[in-house]
């Protein structure tokens, strides 16, 4: 029996068409994407939801959540069993992950999308909107959460990382590794991984909006704080680190962000190396500064993370916890 699932369209460069100097992104409505994977009609019945047409570049928190609210209701819907989301590859990472905390169901949510538009030789499109459906009515990805299909492999929404600029192949998981591959119409789940359930799935996704300012800083070398201090006086109360190595920065930069954290700034240490935990008090007092490190997530993650924490109240102390937790 064929499996009921949901496909709601974002935009992205898999809805892009070319241009004299590259391609437009966010054109092609829903209805023409799936017109070019005819084979779904044998592998699913789907509905198909054209919820915005957007490069990934412009999503914004406020979009985020009604995406959210849109995907919880699906899932609650005991007729449906997956939700695939057509999305740009330049902010998936933030997208699933922020999709991963808050929604509720053991349903697959499937995110995919391409590196080349719908118009180029070779589109890797169709084929991976074909996979996600798969993916979405497996029965072996109950309970893992959202995760990200693109290039016949599956990636948990917790590890994954763009990697490449352009290559087809460009999402990997670092720390974890591939959750599954999909070979022809057959996926093989490679790991035992289960979603870690979040504090704030099923909060009151509608009081979220709108979120505190957090703001990233790349690290390098010689680094200057003025920045970081204009950030706050702009209102931001998070600051991420993307630290270099072990999420380090130089001494005027700690100086600088310790006083931020006794004024109640969240200070964040995470790294601009992609793989590789950032471990707490290793060479930098984290616990005399007042600061909290990123374990695995990546900068942006980190950023997802404690823009939902602040919003819901969550104490300094409780937020290290958060990313031992679910980094």
């Amino acid at each position: 029996m064929k499996k009921n699932i949901v496909i709601i369209a974002t935009g992205g460069t898999i809805a892009g068409e070319s241009n004299s100097k590259g391609y437009d992104s966010g054109v092609l409505t829903v209805e023409r994407l799936l017109e070019s994977v005819p084979q779904l009609s044998g592998l699913a019945e789907f509905e198909a939801i054209q919820f915005c047409n957007i490069g990934s570049q412009d999503m914004n928190f406020s979009t985020l959540q009604k995406l959210v609210q849109l995907i919880q209701e699906k899932c609650d819907r005991t007729e449906i069993d997956g939700v695939v989301v057509i999305h740009g590859t330049d902010t998936m990472e933030e997208s699933t992950f922020f999709c991963d905390l808050v929604i509720d169901t053991d349903k697959p949510i499937v995110f995919t999308g391409s590196m080349r538009p719908n118009s180029s030789l070779s589109a890797d499109g169709p084929l991976n909107i074909y996979n996600a459906v798969l993916a979405a009515s497996s029965e072996q990805l109950h309970g893992y959460g959202v995760v990200v299909c693109l290039n016949g492999e599956i990636h948990s929404a917790r590890t994954v990382l763009k990697s490449h600029t352009t290559s087809v192949g460009t999402f990997i998981s670092p720390v974890s590794g591939v959750i599954a591959t999909i070979v022809g119409n057959a996926l093989f789940c490679q790991s035992k991984y289960r979603r870690l359930r979040s504090p704030f799935i099923r909060s009151q996704l509608q009081d979220l909006i709108p979120f505190p300012r957090v703001d990233i800083f790349y690290g390098y070398t010689a680094m200057n704080e003025d920045l970081i201090e204009y950030s706050v006086s702009q209102g931001a109360k998070g600051i991420i680190l993307a630290g270099m190595g072990n999420g380090n920065v130089n001494k005027s930069v700690v100086d600088c962000c310790v006083r931020l954290a006794a004024a109640g700034i969240c200070v964040v240490r995470a790294s601009r190396v992609a793989n590789g935990p950032v471990v707490r008090n290793l060479e930098i007092d984290d616990s005399l500064c007042g600061f909290v490190v990123s374990g695995n997530l990546s900068p942006q993650k980190a950023r997802v993370l404690v823009m939902i924490a602040l919003q819901t109240g969550v104490s300094m102390n409780e937020i290290q916890k958060l990313f031992y937790e679910l980094g």
